[in-house]
């Protein structure tokens, strides 16, 4: 996995080091002329993830998507240290006369008194990705917070802002149905005793047309 992931990281680092093809594969992303930083394998990477905030204040998918591939990292790094721990193991301990890649096998130990490694680092494993899980959904619920709190104050425009105090009302009684909507705003007032209300904007039934 690590040197797969390499390779993966070897090339597309140089994509980006091409005009037109860093435009197809990364079209948001531009190169700061002033970074220091070695632009091959992680320049692009550090200078990429020193802008992760705002892509986190701004784009609440976006950054569920990210955190998402952070996490499938984080599980994948620890596999594969588990994994460097328990290869030797399995190489050591086959049967005889196991070869190629059986000998990385773990149904061809021979000996059996270690098998307790195994099942330690497989629960480790699986502890660890419930650890990750939790820890993304508390980060999920603060950013989704952020997220309400600057677009109920309008920092992505005011339609936005409006839509997120907007709600859909069905089965409205035949009684409350008038086409300026007076009767739904007339139960609202009742019901939440304000009469602040920006507007109200009754749909009609097109089931029919």
């Amino acid at each position: 996995n690590a040197g797969f992931f390499a390779i993966q990281l070897a090339l597309f680092s140089i994509l980006l080091m091409f005009k037109r093809s860093s435009k197809m594969v990364a079209p948001r992303f531009k190169r700061d002329p002033t970074e220091r930083a070695p632009w091959f394998m992680l320049g692009w990477a550090l200078q990429a993830w020193k802008g992760h905030e705002e892509i986190y204040s701004r784009d609440l998918d976006a950054a569920m998507v990210l955190r998402f591939c952070i996490l499938g990292f984080k599980f994948s790094a620890l596999g594969t240290l588990l994994a460097c721990g328990l290869l030797p193991l399995y190489a050591t301990e086959s049967r005889e006369g196991t070869q190629g890649l059986n000998l990385l096998s773990l149904p061809n130990m021979h000996i059996k008194d270690h098998l307790w490694a195994v099942v330690a680092a497989a629960y480790i494993l699986v502890g660890f990705f419930f650890h990750f899980s939790a820890h993304e959904w508390r980060k999920f619920g603060l950013y989704r917070k952020m997220h309400l709190r600057r677009l109920a104050r309008g920092d992505f425009g005011a339609g936005p802002a409006q839509a997120s105090r907007s709600i859909l009302v069905e089965s409205i009684p035949l009684e409350a149905r008038a086409p300026d909507g007076s009767g739904v705003r007339a139960f609202f007032e009742r019901c939440f005793k304000v009469t602040g209300l920006h507007s109200c904007i009754l749909h009609p039934n097109t089931s029919e047309l």
